[in-house]
Parts: structure tokens; sequence; C-alpha cells
């Protein structure tokens, strides 16, 4: 997860060296105060991070002293040392579908049994800001859209770490018989590269992209597998916008390294709008590297974990790789009930929890190992009557329902397949669900419409779901 804590001279030299790639001397964050944010002249002279809380940046030092009259907080655009891995992946250059078998911490957090729901984060976007991706990643190239790099204003967002694939691939990898899948496989990422080769970037990239996953990838969740020993005020403005917007926050808390105590502080996992993701081994026991504090919210998976990388497939460990479970499975929430707040899926998520090391609440595992099947089966009791995507795969379409409602309800199902513009395949089914049952209902051919009636005497239509691409 958080990016490794990197506390090697060598590497702590080559940051260094980095910053002027990064931000230039003199450079200054600048929140306004209230009654100057439509201000044109202090506005001509700052360039916007997020306008909307009244957050720019000064790159005119010489316009220090006239701005600080109008500005309610400064912080100088400092380079920040992020904790970044150190990849020694296990790399593949013909992964086989077999390597599906290879994931255990699918196994671990109960994943299966949720895709037997057919709900697979079904379109959810979620940012990912990290070292980028591979977006030509055969288990990758159909779940990325279109991001943006910090470093160099483009949308090439090319992954020369790894990091972000490998974490991009955890949450999103297509179930398409090749290689792994993700937590949540038809969920799209939206890369957003504020990292590179050095394990440094800045405050404003960091805030930047933080705001722009909201207001303009639209992105209901965010990843950030890396952490910064500083609370800085300038990324805490900009987290408690995304969590304003409705955005669930997901951070890793963090690794400790080269004997470095696990008992920690890392930013941005320890605020409190942002969920913290320690890590557990493949017996679910907390990773010896994994930061614990007050600040840990749940644990997952993090320790060997098989996923995407810069080419191939590699195995990498780290609570970098324990939070983009729980960004999965935030997917997963948002694709079964996409009104769920932040604060709803906190309670949903810390609730279905396996409890692990102390009982109740702990520093190590915070709420306890999540459960994806608790979880969704938790979400899914918010809705009445549960409908989820119809899913089609290996000539077959598929969808569940579930009625959590106080009465039985009785449908007809019917499945149609249309081709030369003619009714070529039929398939119908009557449904009596009582309350608190579910059922998958399937048909042995890739439908065109899909149709359910509450009675065929009297054709009302309780949902009407048209074409759908077929993934």
């Amino acid at each position: 997860m958080k990016l490794k804590f990197i506390f090697l001279t060598l590497i702590i030299i080559l940051s260094l060296f980095c910053v002027s790639a990064f931000a230039a001397e003199g450079d200054y964050i600048v929140i306004l105060k209230e009654e100057h944010a439509s201000n044109a002249d202090v506005l001509s002279n700052l360039e916007p991070i997020i306008p909307e809380e009244r957050m720019y940046l000064l790159k005119d030092s010489s316009k220090l002293d006239f701005i600080t009259t109008f500005a309610e907080h400064i912080e100088e655009d400092l380079p920040v040392d992020v904790s970044f891995p150190d990849p020694d992946p296990m790399l593949f250059t013909a992964p086989e579908d077999a390597s599906y078998s290879r994931q255990w911490n699918h196994t671990l957090i109960n994943l299966p049994a949720v895709f037997n729901m057919e709900t697979y984060g079904n379109d959810v976007r979620v940012a990912v800001i990290d070292s980028g991706c591979n977006v030509n990643h055969p288990d990758l190239k159909d779940r990325v859209l279109t991001g943006k790099s910090y470093i160099t204003g483009t949308t090439d967002v090319t992954d020369n770490v790894g990091h972000g694939t490998h974490v991009s691939g955890i949450i999103a990898a297509t179930m398409n018989d090749v290689g792994i899948c993700g937590v949540s496989p038809k969920a799209k990422i939206v890369p957003l590269k504020c990292f590179d080769t050095g394990a440094t970037t800045t405050i404003a990239m960091l805030s930047q992209a933080i705001n722009d996953a909201v207001d303009v990838y639209d992105c209901k969740v965010i990843n950030m597998s890396w952490g910064m020993s500083y609370n800085y005020s300038s990324v805490r403005t900009a987290l408690n916008h995304a969590f304003e917007k409705g955005a669930i926050l997901v951070a890793s808390s963090g690794n400790a390294e080269n004997g470095a105590s696990p008992d920690a502080i890392s930013y941005p996992a320890y605020y409190t709008t942002v969920f913290s993701v320690a890590s557990v081994t493949s017996s679910g026991v907390r990773a010896s590297y994994s930061y614990y504090n007050d600040g840990v919210t749940v644990a997952a998976p993090g320790s060997g974990i098989y996923s995407a990388y810069k080419t191939g497939y590699g195995s990498m460990s780290g609570t970098s790789q324990a939070a983009p479970h729980v960004a999965g499975l935030a997917a997963l929430a948002l694709s079964i009930n996409p009104n769920l707040s932040p604060n709803d899926f906190a309670v949903i998520l810390t609730s279905t929890c396996t409890d692990k090391g102390d009982e109740g609440y702990d520093t190590h595992y915070g709420y306890g190992l999540v459960n994806a099947e608790a979880m969704a089966e938790k979400v899914i009791d918010t809705i009445p009557l549960y409908v989820s995507p119809i899913n089609t795969a290996y000539g077959k379409s598929a969808f569940y329902i579930e009625n959590n409602s106080d009465t039985e309800i009785n449908a007809t199902s019917i499945f149609a397949r249309y081709e030369d513009s003619g009714l070529s395949g039929v398939n119908a089914l009557d449904i009596s669900l009582s309350k608190g049952e579910g059922k998958r209902i399937e048909a042995d051919f890739l439908y065109s419409k899909h149709f359910w009636w509450k009675s065929l005497q009297n054709p009302v239509p309780i949902v009407i779901k048209s074409i759908v691409n077929e993934e």
C-alpha cells in the first residue's frame, strides 16, 4: 500500500535530485480568505489548484508580500518524499488462465461469493493516484479510462515503476480468461500519475490530482497507495473537498522498513475522512511491516499479492497492496447501491469485518479483516428489491435478484435475443421470492433485451433493461 517508506540514503539523494523536475523554487500554495476569493487583481497572480476551496498556486515569489494580505493560509510547495515501493516482482511473460488460482487473497476475503451475486463494480470509476498505469496491459486495457500525468501535464500515464499498474490490477483486472481478475473486474480505472522513478512529488500535484478525481473525472472512489510523514494542510483540504463530494477515500496505513518501528502515523491514511488499510498475510495475521495506530480502519491482504505489472504479472507486498482491496470493495458496494455515502459505506464495511486481534476494534487490524460477502449482503439489504446489472460471458446472460421487501415478489423474467430484426430466442422463467430470498437467473444465450414482467396477464414492466455491451 503506502508506497514503501524509503529511508536508504541513496534513495533520498535520488529524490532530492529529482526535485527540479517537480517543483520550482519559490512556488507557494495559497488559500485565499473568503472575502477575497473573487478579487481579480489577486487572482491574476495565481494559478488554480482547487478554486472551489480557494486554493491557488503562486509561482512568482516577488508577489508573496502582496498576496499575504489576502491569504488565509500560505505554505511553500516543497517536494514531498512519499513512501514508494522498491518492487521485486516475479515476472511472467506468458500468463495463463490458471493464474487465478494464485489469488488466495480473493478467497481470504470471501470474494468469490460476491461474484455469484452478479455484481462486479460495474462502471464505477476509481481514481488511482500513483505511478501511472500500463494502459495496454491485457488485463487492464478494457478497464482504464483516460487519465493524466501531473508530471508532464499530458494524458501519457506510462508506468515506469510498475506500482500503479499492480494496484490497478488488484482493483479491476478484467475477468477475461487472461491472467487474473480484480476485486471489481468491471470497475473503471482513472490513472492520475503523480510519481515516476523517483519517490518524490509535490503537494500541489497531490492536491490537484485529488481534486480532479472528483471534479474532472467524476470518480466515486480514490485509492492512495502512498504515504507522507507530515500533515500537509493543502492535501487535507483537497481530501475534505473530495469527501464532501461523496468520494470514498482509501489509503495504505504505511510500511515500516529497515528496522523502523511500525507504531507510526502516515498521511493521508491517518485523516478521519480516509479508510486506513493495514496488511495481513495469507494466514490472516497482521504483516510485521504494517503500521498500527489508532487511525487504522480495517485490514486486507497485502503480502505476496499477484497482480498486473509493467509487463506481464508479478507479486508484491506492502500496505500498498492492501488498500486497493478496499477500493475494489467500495466499487462493488457502489455498483449495488450508487447512493451510498462514504459514511454509509464506512458503517457497512466496518460492521461486516471478520474480527482479528483483540476483541472489537484494535490498532493492529482496526475493525478486522474485510469480508466481501458479508459486506455485499449488507449493501443489498439497503435496497427493498435488488436487481443486479445483467452480465454476459461464455455465451450466457445472468443477473441476481433479491427481495428485501416485506412481501413476496412474483414476476416473470424474459430474456429475448434478436437477430436480423427477428426474434431468435426466448428464455422465460416465473420467479417467486419470499422475504430475504435471492436468486441468480440465467439464460443460455447472449440476450438483446430483457423484460421483467409483474404479470403476463397484466403486462406492465417492473424493470426494462435494454442492450448492454458484452465484455
